[in-house]
């Protein structure tokens, strides 16, 4: 019998020793990364926009009825032109991880600008990867 290896919690209680302007070069690095992948899928968004002749209100009505349950949504909703579900699938997939890794840059950021450069810091093994040590 194989035995399975759940490699995502092997290394979970292992901490590690880095210097501040180490960690600090690499939020810049990550930084550049996500601000690279937002300008990509800007362009996607902007593609898809262009071929399904969407405009902005059409976006906004989108948005608003992939973000809203159907008990909260509202008695009249915007009507949306026809936009086939994979279209709106793959706009509001990218809307959301743009927002992320809007998030993580800002995150990272304020880690750079705040982080003391010569202590020594603890990560855990999860941001190692994270940041690509």
């Amino acid at each position: 019998m194989a035995h399975t290896v759940q490699l995502e919690r092997m290394f979970d209680e292992i901490t590690f020793t880095k210097p501040g302007h180490e960690i600090a070069a690499k939020a810049l690095i990550k930084i550049e990364t996500l601000k690279a992948k937002i300008a990509e899928r800007e362009a996607r968004i902007t593609k898809l926009c262009e071929q399904h002749r969407l405009g902005a209100a059409d976006l906004f009505a989108l948005a608003q009825e992939q973000s809203e349950a159907d008990y909260r949504r509202p008695a009249y909703v915007a009507p949306i032109r026809d936009v086939p579900a994979g279209v709106a699938t793959a706009l509001t997939k990218e809307s959301q991880q743009v927002e992320s890794e809007r998030a993580q840059a800002r995150t990272l950021g304020l880690l750079t600008r705040n982080i003391e450069p010569g202590r020594a810091h603890e990560l855990s093994f999860a941001e190692l990867e994270y940041l690509d040590f």
